[in-house]
């Protein structure tokens, strides 16, 4: 989630890219090549993802990122099992402030801007303007990618607002080459473990940088990871279900 976002943003790696990962991404990006010449939207591997990108070489980057997230996802126990959209826009509306990215609930839908314009909107004062945008654009997409795939349905629910940027910023920072989490680790600097009660609605909407920061360090603590998001989905671990 960003400064001046208060809505579903964000991106993520649990693992360096095995054998399997690279397999996976390597298929869906052949199969995205081989439909670039394609007007309609462009499906992602064999995953339930489609991309409108207006190019092939954003498509390219795009599903990339999705299907990291996806992957990401997968090496928790947590399959995709809605199809979902991503669609770059020139503009993203119906929120307040200027949006980076957006998933929108119920239409299983991922508006992002182009790189360029994400530039452009990246307030100076945010943490985010420090990093290269490749690795920022790529962030956000994972960081969508996971609310899409968690959004409530009865069956991996992360209800609560809270809960929600926790799983998603756990899957962004997770995604990030270290160097390039290392400037928002040290923009952000703690000497002690980040308890839960810290990661609050409040935080969530007047500080998201910091609050998903260090949401991938309590998700990155000894004993929680993986079994953390699950004890999440589970209702085993209840964030406030106060809203912004």
């Amino acid at each position: 989630m960003l400064d001046n976002l208060r809505y579903w943003t964000a991106r993520g790696r649990i693992r360096p890219f095995g054998g399997t990962t690279r397999a996976l991404i390597l298929a869906g990006l052949i199969a995205f090549v081989q439909a670039a010449g394609a007007t309609e939207p462009l499906r992602c591997g064999s995953e339930r993802i489609t991309i409108e990108a207006g190019s092939a070489e954003l498509g390219d980057r795009i599903c990339r990122a999705a299907l990291l997230a996806s992957e990401q996802v997968r090496a928790c126990g947590f399959e995709i099992e809605s199809d979902i959209r991503i669609t770059v826009v020139p503009k993203i509306t119906g929120l307040n402030g200027n949006p980076l990215a957006c998933f929108k609930p119920g239409s299983q839908g991922i508006e992002v801007l182009d790189p360029k314009a994400t530039v452009r909107a990246v307030s100076s004062k945010s943490a985010y303007a420090l990093l290269p945008v490749d690795d920022l654009y790529d962030s956000l997409i994972v960081h969508e990618m996971t609310h899409a795939i968690f959004v409530p349905d009865g069956k991996k629910t992360a209800q609560t607002y809270v809960s929600q940027e926790y799983i998603a910023s756990a899957f962004q920072f997770s995604s990030m080459d270290p160097d390039v989490r290392r400037i928002l680790l040290d923009r952000f600097p703690r000497t002690r473990p980040v308890a839960l009660d810290e990661l609050n609605p409040f935080i969530a909407a007047v500080a998201p940088v910091r609050f998903g920061v260090n949401a991938w360090r309590h998700f990155a603590q000894p004993g929680n990871g993986c079994d953390m998001v699950r004890r999440i989905t589970k209702g085993e671990v209840v964030f406030s279900a106060s809203e912004p």
